[in-house]
């Protein structure tokens, strides 16, 4: 204060109300200050009376290296470690705020497969045998539920404000069935009722082999995960007899399926479209997936090598695909 209300004077050739006015200071401040500066008289600036932060700079580190050591730490558990680490207690508010200012924001986790470690080795070595695999060939398969009012689609929103969507408490829902290639897109089977083997079968018959030539049938193989209709007898006596190679898939593995990239397209594009009832959305569904497009389709199945090169370097654990 005591500097710029001399600057102010001398620089500036304000006079004492000018600058108490500028200041918002009462004039006997500015008279007082003036009178010291000529008699040469020295003016401490005062201090603010502030308490001094508990969270160091230091501490901050150790903030952010807690956070990276923990799987998924909570604030509580950071502020407890922080003082277990450093001494230093605080409440996990003060926590919170100092870890939204370097950057972190708290999120509910993401839910992926759960992987055992035997999962993430056979994972791997699935991957190595698989690297150079031709893909063009490949039937990628999947089963998936597909809702009205599903809020598939990101949206942008400010810290704290996150967007609600209504939904009905019985929403419209099915079941679709549908599998892709580097060649076309099968049928979309809408299943009624849970899937069952013999539901599975008739799928296969209806929608995927229906007028297909048994050269062609045989050229293919075909994907298909570890779901217990998938993998039954009958299921399995079917596929033999159709000569179709059955291609071996690792457990908990629908990060390796191109067809998820698929599913999630046609979600979003459903989602776009104004459906109330259980008819509408079938009829929808079946529209988006016949505009989807193949080179779309082509797109997500070049990228298998990249998916199973990082899961090699992920050491089994999921690609971000």
């Amino acid at each position: 204060m005591y500097k710029q209300i001399v600057s102010l004077h001398n620089d500036c050739r304000l006079s004492q109300r000018a600058i108490a006015q500028r200041l918002s200071v009462a004039q006997s401040t500015v008279s007082r200050h003036l009178a010291a500066f000529r008699d040469h008289i020295p003016v401490e600036e005062k201090k603010p009376n502030l308490r001094p932060p508990k969270v160091t700079s230091a501490n901050r580190s150790t903030l952010g290296q807690i956070v990276a050591r923990q799987a998924v730490p909570t604030s509580k558990q950071v502020t407890t470690e922080l003082a277990a680490t450093t001494g230093t207690s605080v409440s996990s508010r003060t926590v919170r705020r100092h870890l939204a200012g370097m950057g972190y924001k708290s999120s509910v986790p993401k839910r992926i497969p759960l992987l055992t470690e035997a999962q993430r080795q056979k994972r791997v070595d699935w991957c190595i045998q698989h690297l150079e695999f031709d893909w063009k060939n490949v039937w990628f398969s999947d089963e998936s539920y597909i809702e009205v009012n599903q809020s598939t689609t990101p949206v942008w929103h400010k810290k704290g404000q996150r967007p609600t969507v209504p939904k009905p408490k019985f929403a419209a829902k099915i079941m679709c069935w549908g599998a892709v290639s580097m060649h076309f897109k099968s049928k979309l089977a809408v299943v009624q009722g849970s899937m069952t083997s013999q539901r599975y079968i008739e799928t296969l018959q209806g929608y995927l082999l229906d007028e297909k030539d048994e050269s062609f049938v045989r050229r293919m193989v075909f994907q298909q995960d570890g779901a217990s209709c998938h993998t039954s007898k009958a299921t399995q006596t079917f596929l033999s007899s159709t000569g179709l190679t059955v291609l071996p898939w690792p457990a908990n593995s629908p990060d390796l399926n191109p067809i998820e990239n698929v599913w999630a397209v046609l979600k979003q594009s459903v989602e776009k479209r104004v459906v109330k009832t259980k008819d509408e959305l079938i009829r929808v569904v079946q529209e988006e997936w016949d505009s989807l497009s193949m080179e779309f389709v082509r797109n997500t199945i070049k990228s298998m090598k990249k998916r199973l090169t990082q899961v090699i370097e992920n050491r089994g654990t999921k690609c971000d695909y």
